[in-house]
């Protein structure tokens, strides 16, 4: 592996030592719009338990937290499960329930039928198998649990709502966003449930 591909895995992939940091400082910058945009989009938050794949600097876990929300955010790096505790700590301490766990979409630890939301912001275009990713996150969803997904187009691979029903979620909507700002790239957007028995 060259030190372009190292940079890529330790800086964004699994951010790791001085290249992790300054990759949570770029995702901390570049994606904040899109990380409180999705957060926004989880209907009546408040009291629900909302699993978050890949949290990387903590800035969509805090709006979670903000509005009311139980959280488990769970990532492989734990470079970025530090930055999510540093960025969430005070909510922490005013009561604000937030679990860390080291993981992936398929090991996560989250128990069957546990949680009533999970989001995933800029991390799908890296899952290994997306459709196992996508079934072992419907299993920890309660009966009608919601799935919020918001990927860069530009490295997505096509698909993305075919996995989800093929993993057991039925498809409410996708959409294209621009988050705001300079440089930002065009997000493509999904909202799928737990599919009926």
């Amino acid at each position: 592996m060259g030190l372009g591909d190292r940079m890529v895995s330790n800086g964004f992939q699994i951010p790791a030592g001085w290249t992790g940091r300054l990759g949570g400082l770029l995702m901390a910058s570049g994606n904040a719009a899109t990380e409180r945009h999705i957060a926004d989009l989880v209907p009546e938050v408040r009291s629900k338990d909302v699993l978050v794949l890949g949290p990387g600097p903590g800035i969509g876990v805090h709006a979670l937290l903000a509005r009311g929300a139980s959280v488990v955010a769970v990532d492989p790096s734990p470079v970025m499960l530090a930055a999510t505790l540093r960025r969430c700590r005070g909510l922490c301490e005013q009561g604000a329930t937030l679990t860390l766990r080291t993981g992936t979409a398929t090991s996560h630890g989250v128990g069957h039928g546990t949680v009533d939301v999970a989001v995933s912001v800029n991390n799908v275009m890296i899952w290994p198998d997306r459709v196992a990713g996508l079934t072992s996150i419907r299993q920890v969803l309660r009966p009608g649990g919601e799935l919020l997904v918001s990927a860069h187009e530009k490295w997505l691979k096509p698909g993305l709502p075919d996995d989800c029903r093929e993993a057991g979620f039925a498809v409410e909507q996708e959409w294209r966003w621009e988050p705001p700002g300079r440089g930002a790239s065009t997000a493509v957007q999904l909202r799928a449930r737990v599919a009926s028995a």
